[in-house]
């Protein structure tokens, strides 16, 4: 299991999510999946306990997706996992690229 997938779990199991929304790294924790204040701070002693990491108040405050979460986290624990979302950005750059400036790809 990835990283990026064991945070999903972590989010679903905490704060309850329904199976039946569907969580990619563009979900935002508030809008997307509903994350409450009293969900956060269980999910940031969850996280803190798996990857024996400290998350603040402020480090929480700059979080708003996935994604976001994804990358404090992984950096915080030092983590060295490839993300698939930075492949997909990375494709549609190259892509633009050479489309739009006849750069080639490399």
């Amino acid at each position: 299991m990835s990283l990026k997938e064991d945070i999903i779990e972590t989010i679903t199991n905490t704060a309850n999510i329904d199976s039946d929304i569907e969580i990619t790294g563009k979900s935002k924790l508030t809008t997307d999946l509903g994350i409450d204040s009293l969900d956060s701070v269980e999910i940031t002693m969850a996280l803190e306990d798996a990857y024996g990491i400290s998350i603040t108040e402020d480090d929480m405050r700059s979080v708003k997706t996935i994604n976001d979460l994804y990358k404090m986290v992984k950096e915080k624990a030092d983590i060295d996992e490839k993300d698939e979302d930075e492949d997909e950005e990375l494709d549609w750059f190259t892509t633009w690229l050479v489309c739009e400036l006849n750069i080639p790809a490399m």
